[in-house]
């Protein structure tokens, strides 16, 4: 499961800075304060002259139109929006660790508090992040999958859902996200 946006997409500026990995596949362990404050980086778009705005088509959008992807996995800690969350909830995900997230607009002063920002806890297998990561021939060998409906597929890799979770997703018509089935990748 990825997701790409749709035009014009708000870039990220600035994540939380805290510890932790939050993208192996383990539980935080953690104190964490919230709500989680995100700001999207939008300045250096609106600061740009006319010229750059223009060869990038954004002359036209104000800061508001930007559209901020409901699922951010490139954001430390990652973050979905809350109607991604009620789809992934109503197919029976239950290993994520979720935290309240607020994303600012810099430029407009907007706040949205339809976020939270997640942890995935499930791995496919720890021992396998090495090898896959050397482009072996997956056809091969045999995955150990582990017994969630939502997972990492290595260390910092790919989400990989179940196909209940993908049905959930696109009964609730969330645009941008996209599944690439896992006979072509992995």
């Amino acid at each position: 499961m990825q997701c790409y946006g749709i035009h014009p997409i708000a870039p990220m500026g600035e994540s939380p800075k805290l510890a932790g990995n939050w993208t192996s596949g383990e539980a935080l362990n953690m104190s964490v304060t919230e709500p989680l404050i995100y700001t999207l980086g939008l300045e250096a778009i609106f600061d740009a002259d006319a010229e750059v705005r223009e060869s990038m088509d954004l002359t036209v959008f104000g800061p508001d139109d930007f559209n901020i992807m409901p699922l951010m996995t490139s954001a430390t800690p990652p973050l979905m929006r809350n109607d991604l969350l009620a789809a992934l909830q109503e197919a029976g995900v239950d290993n994520l660790e979720l935290f309240q997230a607020r994303v600012r607009n810099p430029v407009s002063n907007r706040e949205y508090n339809n976020f939270s920002a997640f942890n995935i806890v499930g791995i496919a297998d720890f021992d396998w992040a090495r090898d896959l990561r050397r482009k072996i021939n997956l056809r091969e060998y045999r995955i150990k999958i582990p017994p969630f409906l939502i997972f990492y597929l290595f260390d910092d890799g790919p989400i990989v859902v179940h196909d209940t979770v993908r049905i959930a997703i696109k009964k609730a018509k969330i645009e941008s996200v996209e599944f690439i089935p896992t006979d072509e990748n992995y």
